[in-house]
């Protein structure tokens, strides 16, 4: 059952819930069975990024103490590099240099969950609005005055070439 909807694994018995493969199965089929896992198979990080792999959405029911891992972050985001991954890791990872840039390069949307400071850090901004121009919404105030990063930021987020 659970390999035709992952999600039947929230009417297993607690030893189906607890058993990792059967688990995997579940969370390759639907990346948000990891709701259904065993509480200590939400702490393991293989398991985890498979059912990040599926579904962004994954990591609200990751461990917390994976959340707080930067190494860990940083693969989430090597398996599914979607803006709402920064959302999930804790207020300091959200205050990691090194991480978010990592992240608005891979999608400038990332910025909405930067910290505040990195917000305001004109590298991040211009990092942020040059992968994608809507970005530039969540610059703190004071880089949403900076004409030249206004400038990038009204390019067009996709461009289309004529084949001729």
């Amino acid at each position: 059952a659970v390999e035709a909807d992952g999600l039947s694994l929230g009417h297993a018995s607690e030893d189906v819930r607890g058993n990792k493969e059967l688990a995997m199965v579940a969370i390759q089929s639907d990346g948000r069975a990891l709701q259904y896992v065993a509480p200590e198979l939400q702490e393991d990080e293989e398991l985890v990024l498979a059912a990040v792999r599926n579904a962004h959405e994954a990591l609200m029911f990751a461990a917390p103490p994976l959340l707080a891992r930067k190494q860990f972050m940083i693969d989430a985001f090597g398996v599914n590099n979607r803006a709402e991954v920064l959302r999930f890791a804790t207020e300091e990872l959200r205050g990691d240099r090194e991480l978010v840039q990592l992240a608005v390069r891979a999608d400038g949307l990332s910025l909405c969950h930067a910290s505040l400071s990195l917000r305001a850090d004109r590298s991040i901004v211009a990092d942020a609005v040059s992968e994608n121009s809507l970005a530039f919404g969540y610059a703190s105030e004071a880089l949403r005055g900076d004409k030249d990063l206004a400038s990038v930021s009204t390019k067009p987020a996709l461009t289309f070439k004529m084949m001729s």
